[in-house]
């Protein structure tokens, strides 16, 4: 199922999407009332409400709704850094040993076709395509084998970065470069587990004002999915909801020649195949 959140009529609204319509979910059975994404996902994989249940609830055309981002404020966002052979290629270092583990604020989030705000004092403007997992259960020292099932649903996100900070000689710092109001945008919906029993098929594409800038599969990755599950919860609790952004492939602003910094005006779309597209627009702050 394709999970989204949206607002209409003045209400926030959780609705699952179908066709080009969006079907509040409201007045299914059992629906929580605290419709956070931990709860909506558990909700989901007990009750999988069927299509003609959820037809009956009110219906929104997409192309009218405000969006909102595809996940309500997780505990963690967790990045993953160099983890396509073909971007470390482009940076010039040799391929992690373990996961090059980051991460972004929560106060990052930022939803489909929602503005990312470029302050003034950032000119090296990035973005990095990526293949995000929500996890639905929560997960502690779980092995690769069983790490799939923990997770709740997929979604994508751009990575958007001000390099500067991340280049800043004296005290470079990767989780501030990323972690700017708006810089973690997702969406456009989550779509459930088990709409995507192997991810490994899909595949990650960055277009910049239509061109495309980054194509990458899912398969290349460095370290797999159940990998950095099982690598992250040996020391982390990973709660639902929380986020790990898989990593990016190669073809980011930073390493073109020239540089492609994003400019105000500039319109950036990540998809992810079995997904759909998250849209960005960037805009002078």
């Amino acid at each position: 199922m394709k999970v989204m959140r949206f607002k209409a009529a003045e209400r926030v609204i959780t609705g699952i999407v179908l066709g080009d319509m969006v079907h509040d979910c409201a007045n299914l059975e059992g629906f929580p009332s605290d419709a956070s994404t931990a709860n909506i996902l558990a909700f989901i994989d007990a009750a999988r409400p069927p299509a003609e249940q959820v037809a009956n609830g009110d219906a929104y055309p997409l192309s009218e709704v405000e969006w909102l981002p595809a996940v309500t404020t997780p505990g963690k966002i967790i990045g993953i850094g160099r983890n396509y052979s073909d971007h470390a290629e482009e940076m010039s270092v040799a391929l992690p040993n373990v996961p090059k583990v980051f991460f972004k604020l929560p106060s990052a989030l930022n939803a489909h076709r929602g503005p990312v705000l470029r302050p003034p004092h950032v000119v090296c403007l990035d973005f990095e395509a990526e293949l995000a997992v929500v996890i639905g259960k929560r997960a502690h020292r779980v092995a690769a084998a069983e790490a799939l099932d923990f997770i709740g649903a997929y979604t994508c996100l751009n990575d958007i970065s001000a390099r500067e900070f991340q280049i800043e000689k004296t005290s470079p710092s990767t989780s501030l470069a990323k972690s700017l109001p708006g810089f973690a945008p997702v969406g456009p919906w989550l779509v459930t587990a088990d709409e995507i029993p192997a991810p490994t098929c899909l595949t990650v594409e960055c277009r910049v004002n239509g061109a495309l800038v980054q194509a990458g599969k899912v398969a290349d990755l460095i370290f797999p999915i159940p990998t950095l599950i099982e690598y992250l919860s040996r020391s982390l609790v990973l709660e639902p909801g929380d986020i790990i952004a898989t990593g990016t492939p190669a073809g980011v602003g930073m390493f073109r020649d020239p540089p492609l910094w994003l400019q105000p005006g500039d319109r950036v779309d990540v998809s992810v195949s079995q997904i759909g597209t998250l849209t960005s627009h960037i805009v002078a702050e």
